[in-house]
């Protein structure tokens, strides 16, 4: 295929992770692979749960405020000068774990620091695939 870019650009791990899978929930329905508490050793009485997962009413804004209360009562000049060198290290060939460490002792979010990674290395988009 021309190496591993290609072959993620032209669908085929995807199709073999999705026939990989398929492949194994047949032989779960059909009884010839066990899965321990789905189809083996389960009890009678178990059910398992249906349903979607629901967040408790207010949980977003108690996140909200937390993340906004940790902005305010960090120290800024610090938290921008570790995203500085996450940057600089994400530009250059030094290990980018040590400076990213550094930028979550400061309180750096999730978010700032991979907003810096993707300035530097971009973001992948994974063209849709048809099978």
């Amino acid at each position: 295929m021309g190496g591993a870019v290609t072959a993620i650009e032209k669908g085929f791990y995807q199709q073999k992770m999705t026939e990989g899978s398929s492949y194994i929930q047949k032989e779960i329905w059909g009884g010839n692979r066990g899965v321990v508490g789905v189809n083996l050793f389960r009890r009678e009485n178990d059910k398992i749960p249906l349903g979607k997962f629901k967040i408790p009413a207010g949980t977003e804004e108690r996140k909200i405020e937390g993340l906004r209360k940790l902005r305010r009562e960090r120290n800024g000049s610090r938290v921008k000068e570790t995203l500085r060198r996450v940057r600089s290290a994400a530009e250059s060939e030094e290990n980018l774990v040590p400076p990213v460490l550094e930028a979550v002792n400061e309180y750096a979010t999730i978010g700032e620091i991979c907003d810096q990674l993707r300035e530097v290395f971009g973001e992948y988009s994974e063209a849709p695939v048809y099978f």
